[in-house]
C-alpha cells in the first residue's frame, strides 16, 4: 500500500530506516570496509517488542555475519558508527542509534515527531489514516453475500456480509476504488423449488388438500408469499396438479418423525441396537435411494406445474417469491449497514446469451469434450482436481456454466482484481473457476476467493441448533434483534474469516470490559466525558499551540498512547494488503487498552497551573478521533455517552 497522504505512517518510518541502513551499507562497501555482497541482503526493520530497546530494531548484522565471515557485533559497530555520523543530515527525526546484544541495531525516534502526528490527526479528522487515490490504486470488484434468494439471510450470511462490508471500507481507505456486488442466483432449480413450494401453499390457502414435500421450502415465509398471491389473484391460478403425494417407503420406520431429523443417518443409527449395526450400510443405501426418489418427485412437480400453469401464470409465483425474498434481503442488509453498488442477476446471463458465448469460446479453444451425452470442461488441464460437467444430458446447463460466464464477464469489465467472498462450503471452488478463466485466456491471478467459515451461536453456554431445509434456523434479523446490529457487525470481524467462530450471544450484550465492542466504545465515551468537562475550563485552548508540546508528554502511559496512535495508518495499510479486517479490531483493542490504562492510573488530571494540560487534552482528542475512525470503518458507531 502507498504512503498515507495525511500522516507519517509506521510504514513510512520503516521505509526511511531501511533506506538509512542500506545507505550505510553502500558507504561501507565503497570504503572497502564491507565486501560488495553485503549489498545483496534485504534490510528489514521491525517495531521493537520492548519499548526500553527503542522504537525499531534491525537484525541485518546477523544476516550478514555468515556471508561476510565476520562477527555480528563487529558488523553492527561499523553500521552504527556510520549512521551516527550521517544522522543529522540523513535522519534528523532519529534520536539515537545503538547496538544491543550480539548485534541488534536499535533505533529510537525523536519525540518531536509526535507533535506533527497529533497535529495531523486533529487537522484531518475523519480522513486521518486514509490514502488518496493514486497511480498505485486498484479498481476492485468485491462480491459478497450472494445468498440464494430462496429465504431470509441466516447468521452464516451475516459473517460474510460484515467481513465484505468492512473489507470494502478498509480497501477504500487504502486508496482503492471498490465496487460492491451481490450476485443474485435468480435462475435454476432452487428458485423453481421455491416457486413450487409457494404454489403448494397457495393451493392449501385455497382449501385444497395437498401433501407438502419434505424437500420443499418449509418456513413460514413461504405461506406469507402464498397469501400475497392469493390476495391478488384469488383462486384464479388453481390447476389440478398430479404427483402431489410423497413417495411412501420403509424409511419412516427408522427415522424420527421430527422434520429436522429426516434423512439423517445419525438419527437412524441411534435407533439401532448394537446387534443391528451391520444394517447401517444397507440403511444408508436405502436412504440415499429414497432421497433421490424424493428429489425426482419434486422435479416432477416442478415440470407438471410449469406445464399446466403455463409460463405467464407460473411466473406469477416465481416473481412473487423472488421479489419478496430479494426485497427482504436488501432491507435486512441495509438495516445491518451493508449496501451494494450492483445487484447482478443470474437471469441476465441466460437471457443475454452470455453463457452460450462463454461455452462456445471454451469449445473454440479446444477445452470441451462430450462423454455419456454430457458436455465436459477439461478443467484438470488447468489445475483442477477433475474435469467438470457444464451441460447435462438433458441439455440444461449446470450451475458451474453460469459461474464461468459470470466470471468471464467480470474479467471483461476490466477490474484489476475481482474478489469473491464465499462460504466455507465452497471449498474446491477456486480451482475450477481459475481453470475456466485460464481456459478463456484471462489472468487467473486477477481473481481472489476468500472462504468465510460459519459462525456457531452460543446462548447460556449452549450451542444453538440450525437447519435450513426444515425452515428452523437463526436468521440475521433474529441475531440483530437479540444483540443489535453494531455488536453483530463487530463480533463478526474480530476473528480472521478462515477461522471457525464461536459467537457468544451473552457476551455480546454485556456492558463490561469482557465485551470487545463495549471495551472500545467505552474508551471513546470516556474521552468525550473528559473533554466535555475540560473545555469550559479551557475557553482559550489552542490545538495548534497545544500540539507543540506533545513531545513533553513523557510518562509511560502517554508514550504508550502516542506509540499506538502512530501505528494506525500502517495497520490500515496492512489490513488492506492482507484483506484482514481483524487487524483493525485487534488494533482498536490495543488503543483502548492504552487509553483505559492511562485513565485508570489517574493520569488524566486538569490543573490550571499545569503547563501541559492543553497538550494532554490534544492527545486525548486525537485518541478519540482514531477510535472513532476505526469504529466507523467497522460499520459501528462511536457513542459519546455510555
Amino acid at each position: 500500500m502507498q504512503s498515507n497522504t495525511h500522516s507519517d505512517t509506521h510504514s513510512d518510518i520503516q521505509a526511511n530506516l531501511e533506506a538509512f541502513v542500506q545507505s550505510a551499507i553502500n558507504t561501507l562497501v565503497v570504503d572497502g570496509k564491507l565486501e560488495a555482497q553485503a549489498k545483496d541482503s534485504a534490510v528489514q526493520i521491525e517495531r521493537a517488542k520492548d519499548a526500553t530497546h527503542g522504537d525499531f530494531a534491525c537484525n541485518i548484522a546477523m544476516q550478514l555475519a555468515g556471508k561476510l565471515r565476520l562477527k555480528p557485533r563487529d558488523i553492527a559497530t561499523l553500521l552504527v558508527d556510520n549512521m551516527q555520523q550521517a544522522q543529522s543530515a540523513q535522519a534528523p527525526w532519529l534520536d539515537s542509534v545503538t547496538i544491543a546484544g550480539p548485534g541488534f541495531i536499535n533505533f529510537t525516534l525523536s519525540l518531536a515527531r509526535y507533535n506533527t502526528l497529533i497535529q495531523q490527526v486533529l487537522a484531518t479528522g475523519q480522513q486521518f489514516g486514509t490514502v488518496m487515490s493514486n497511480a498505485h490504486s486498484q479498481k476492485i470488484l468485491l462480491e459478497f453475500v450472494s445468498a440464494n434468494p430462496t429465504g431470509p439471510l441466516h447468521v452464516g450470511h451475516g459473517r460474510g456480509a460484515a467481513y465484505g462490508a468492512t473489507l470494502a471500507n478498509i480497501l477504500r481507505a487504502a486508496g482503492h476504488r471498490v465496487d460492491k456486488e451481490y450476485y443474485v442466483n435468480d435462475a435454476g432449480r432452487q428458485m423453481d423449488i421455491l416457486a413450487t413450494s409457494v404454489y403448494l401453499r397457495y393451493l392449501q390457502r385455497c382449501d385444497i388438500a395437498v401433501d407438502f414435500p419434505i424437500n420443499a421450502y418449509q418456513a413460514s415465509y413461504v405461506n406469507h408469499i402464498a397469501d400475497g398471491v392469493y390476495t391478488k389473484y384469488g383462486k384464479d391460478l388453481v390447476v389440478d396438479i398430479a404427483f402431489n403425494q410423497l413417495p411412501i417407503s420403509d424409511y419412516t420406520a427408522f427415522v424420527d418423525e421430527q422434520q429436522t431429523t429426516k434423512y439423517s443417518l445419525a438419527a437412524c443409527e441411534a435407533r439401532l441396537t448394537a446387534d443391528d449395526k451391520a444394517q447401517i450400510p444397507v440403511l444408508k443405501s436405502t436412504l440415499d435411494a429414497l432421497k433421490q426418489q424424493s428429489e425426482q418427485h419434486l422435479d416432477a412437480l416442478i415440470h407438471c406445474l410449469k406445464t399446466q400453469l403455463g409460463e405467464k401464470n407460473y411466473g406469477h409465483f416465481f416473481d412473487a417469491a423472488l421479489t419478496a425474498i430479494r426485497d427482504d434481503i436488501e432491507a435486512d442488509l441495509r438495516e445491518f449497514g451493508v449496501t451494494f453498488d450492483h445487484w447482478y442477476s443470474e437471469k441476465t446471463l441466460h437471457a443475454s446469451g452470455k453463457i452460450e458465448k462463454a461455452i462456445n469460446q471454451l469449445q473454440a479453444n479446444g477445452h470441451l469434450y462430450e462423454q455419456n451425452g454430457a458436455l465436459w470442461f477439461a478443467s484438470s488441464a488447468f489445475g483442477d482436481d477433475k474435469d467438470r460437467v457444464i451441460q447435462r444430458e438433458n441439455g440444461l446447463y449446470t450451475y458451474f456454466a453460469a459461474d464461468i460466464a459470470y466470471h468471464h464477464e467480470k474479467m471483461q469489465r476490466n477490474y484489476d482484481l475481482a474478489i469473491d467472498i464465499l462460504g466455507a462450503d465452497h471449498h474446491g471452488y477456486t480451482a475450477r473457476v481459475r481453470a475456466a478463466l485460464l481456459a478463456l485466456g484471462h489472468d487467473a491471478d486477477r481473481l481472489r476467493v476468500d472462504l468465510v467459515q460459519f459462525a456457531v451461536l452460543y446462548k447460556d453456554g449452549k450451542k444453538m441448533q440450525m437447519s435450513t431445509r426444515s425452515g428452523q434456523y437463526v436468521t440475521l434479523r433474529d441475531l440483530r434483534d437479540l444483540i443489535g446490529s453494531a455488536a453483530a457487525r463487530y463480533f463478526y470481524v474480530i476473528r480472521k474469516p478462515q477461522q471457525h467462530m464461536d459467537f457468544d450471544l451473552d457476551l455480546a450484550v454485556k456492558n463490561n470490559k469482557d465485551n470487545p465492542l463495549y471495551y472500545v466504545q467505552y474508551a471513546h465515551a470516556r474521552i468525550c466525558r473528559v473533554l466535555d468537562k475540560a473545555r469550559p475550563e479551557q475557553p482559550n485552548l489552542s490545538i495548534k499551540t497545544a500540539t507543540k508540546q506533545i513531545d513533553q508528554l513523557t510518562n509511560e502511559y502517554e508514550q504508550n498512547l502516542l506509540r499506538e496512535l502512530e501505528k494506525y495508518a500502517s495497520v490500515l495499510g496492512l489490513a488492506a494488503k492482507d484483506f484482514a479486517p481483524h487487524y483493525l479490531t485487534n488494533y482498536l483493542k490495543d488503543l483502548a487498552t492504552a487509553l483505559h490504562s492511562y485513565y485508570d492510573a489517574g493520569n488524566i488530571k486538569f490543573l490550571q497551573a499545569d503547563p501541559l494540560q492543553a497538550s494532554r487534552l490534544a492527545l486525548l482528542d486525537a485518541t478519540r478521533q482514531v477510535l472513532s475512525n476505526g469504529l466507523q470503518l467497522c460499520g459501528v458507531d462511536a457513542p459519546e455517552v455510555m
